[in-house]
């Protein structure tokens, strides 16, 4: 009886001296302590990175973001373009509205997320929790698009959704690969606006991003 209580005993201080493992937050491997499954907004990605430089970003992030463009459940003006934008009348206080909305803008890296999915040579956006990229909107479908490079290495869009996808006010045709170039604007369901940015145009906008804020 008594080595059976000894054991029981010690098995309970063991168990009590035994560290509590809190279950570990999916961290993003963008810049340490950021969230993978909460994307960065541009604001912190460019005042984590303050000082890099052009090479050494370019290094350590070759790969092309997505700036998503208009806010989660709000709707976007089709009909609206950055040159009619640029050319109606700002007063400071739109100015300085329009740099704070620019630095809420969520990111999304071209990368796989580890043990994601099982196709590993396209990035994949959607509304399903296993995507490489996932937009929680229920006009995106679970599996909406994939990004990959074709034989000539240009990224492109492939469509695979519901409601559809337009590039550049284009609506793709199913399954059919269409190149990207940079700065295009991709149209997910009239749901999700996002701006394709190769590597060397994302480092400008995180140039544009310390100059306005006086990080440079």
């Amino acid at each position: 009886m008594e080595s059976r209580t000894a054991i029981r005993d010690a098995l309970a201080l063991r168990a009590w001296r035994a560290p509590r493992l809190q279950p570990r937050r999916p961290r993003s491997n963008l810049v340490p302590g950021m969230s993978f499954e909460i994307p960065p907004t541009l604001g912190e990605f460019a005042a984590a990175l303050k000082g890099t430089r052009r090479p050494d970003y370019l290094a350590r992030f070759p790969e092309p973001f997505l700036l998503r463009q208009n806010e989660p459940g709000a709707p976007f003006d089709r009909s609206s373009t950055t040159t009619a934008f640029n050319t109606m009348a700002l007063t400071p206080e739109k100015i300085r509205s329009r740099a704070r909305a620019i630095l809420a803008i969520p990111i999304y890296a071209f990368r796989k997320r580890l043990n994601g999915n099982a196709f590993g040579l396209m990035i994949t956006v959607g509304r399903a929790a296993n995507n490489d990229i996932v937009l929680v909107d229920q006009q995106v479908s679970k599996f909406h698009a994939n990004f990959a490079r074709n034989v000539q290495g240009q990224w492109t869009i492939t469509d695979s959704s519901s409601n559809g996808t337009w590039v550049d006010g284009r609506r793709l045709e199913t399954r059919t690969a269409q190149p990207l170039l940079p700065g295009a604007s991709i149209d997910l369901a009239h749901a999700v606006l996002l701006s394709f940015l190769p590597a060397e145009r994302m480092f400008d906008e995180i140039e544009t991003v310390w100059r306005r804020e006086g990080l440079a």
